[in-house]
C-alpha cells in the first residue's frame, strides 16, 4: 500500500474500528470526542465526504496518515506500515447511526463561494496598511468571499497544505476548514524557515527584499499546529525560527530547539522588542 492510498480509506469507518463511536452527525460532519485526549463535549470532527479530520481542541488535523501518526505516536511511514498490516477496510455504506443534534451555537461555520486572483481596492488597501506590497500581496494571497453563519464577507486568503483558507480582513480573521500548515518548498534547501502566521512570512519577505524565498518556509498558520509541522522539521539541516515574541512563541520556539538540530530563534535577533515580524516591520516603516 502506498500513502495516496492509505489516504483515500475511510477515517469513520476505522475509527469504528478502533472502539471510536461518533457523537453526532451533522450532514457529511461526524463529530467524536477526542481519541486524541480527554474530554466531555465533542470537539473532533471528520468530513466524510473529503475524508479529512480536525481537532479544534488541538488546532490539528489531516488525513489518516496523519491521524495514526497522532493516535499511536509513530513516524508516518511506521503508520503506513500499520495500515498495511490490518484487515481491509472497506468504504461504511452508510454514516454512523446516532441521533442528529443542532450544532452548538459556538460553532461558527465558515464556507469558501469564490477564490479570486488579488485584485480588490480595500482588500490591497489592507495588504499595504500591512506593509505588504501588492506586487508581492498578489503572488502569495487570493481574494476570498466567504460566509460566516450566512453572513456575507471577502478578505485576503492563505491557502494551506490541505486546501483551507487563513482569512483576514480588516474587521475579522478566521479559517475555513481544513485548518492546516503551509509548506513553500524550494528545491535542494537544507534549511527552513518557520513562521506563525502568513504576515510575519511576507513581512520578512519585504525586510529581506525578496521576491521568492531563499530557503524552504513553513507557515504554521497557529502555533498549535507545531506538532504537525516537527516531523518535516526534523528533515532539515538547519530551522530558522521567526515566532512571535509572547508566551505560545517562546514555548513554541523551546519545543522545536529541543527535538531538532542547528535552530536559530531569530526572533530575538531582529525584532525582540516586538510581537511579531508584522509588528516590527510597521513600526520600523513609520
Amino acid at each position: 500500500m502506498d500513502f495516496q492510498t492509505a489516504k483515500r480509506l475511510p477515517i469513520v469507518d476505522y475509527l469504528n474500528r478502533r472502539g471510536v463511536t461518533p457523537d453526532q452527525v451533522l450532514g457529511n460532519q461526524v463529530w467524536y470526542r477526542s481519541p486524541l485526549r480527554s474530554e466531555s463535549t465533542a470537539s473532533f470532527k471528520v468530513d466524510a465526504t473529503r475524508n479529512i479530520w480536525f481537532d479544534h481542541g488541538e488546532g490539528i488535523g489531516g488525513t489518516l496518515i496523519d491521524l495514526v501518526t497522532a493516535l499511536d505516536k509513530v513516524s508516518p511511514l511506521e503508520a503506513l506500515r500499520r495500515l498495511d498490516s490490518t484487515q481491509p477496510i472497506n468504504p461504511p455504506t452508510t454514516l454512523p447511526d446516532c441521533q442528529p443534534r443542532p450544532a452548538r451555537a459556538e460553532e461558527h461555520t465558515v464556507r469558501i463561494k469564490s477564490v479570486k486572483m488579488l485584485g480588490n481596492p480595500a482588500l490591497i488597501q489592507y495588504a499595504e496598511h500591512r506593509r505588504i506590497p501588492f506586487p508581492l500581496a498578489r503572488t502569495y494571497l487570493q481574494e476570498c468571499y466567504y460566509s460566516v453563519d450566512e453572513k456575507h464577507f471577502f478578505g485576503l486568503g492563505f491557502a494551506n497544505d490541505l486546501g483551507g483558507y487563513e482569512l483576514r480582513n480588516r474587521l475579522w480573521q478566521g479559517c475555513s476548514s481544513p485548518k492546516a500548515i503551509t509548506t513553500l518548498p524550494v528545491e535542494g534547501s537544507d534549511t527552513v524557515s518557520v513562521f506563525e502566521g502568513f504576515f510575519d512570512f511576507l513581512s520578512a519577505m519585504v525586510y529581506f527584499n525578496r521576491s521568492k524565498p531563499a530557503h524552504t518556509v513553513v507557515v504554521l498558520n497557529s502555533a498549535a499546529l507545531l506538532q504537525t509541522a516537527l516531523p518535516a522539521l526534523h528533515q532539515y539541516k538547519r530551522v530558522h525560527l521567526f515566532l512571535d515574541n509572547d508566551a505560545t512563541g517562546i514555548k513554541a520556539a523551546g519545543s522545536v530547539k529541543a527535538t531538532c538540530h542547528n535552530v536559530v530563534d531569530y526572533s530575538t535577533q531582529y525584532y525582540p522588542h516586538h510581537k511579531d515580524f508584522n509588528e516590527f516591520l510597521i513600526k520600523s516603516t513609520e
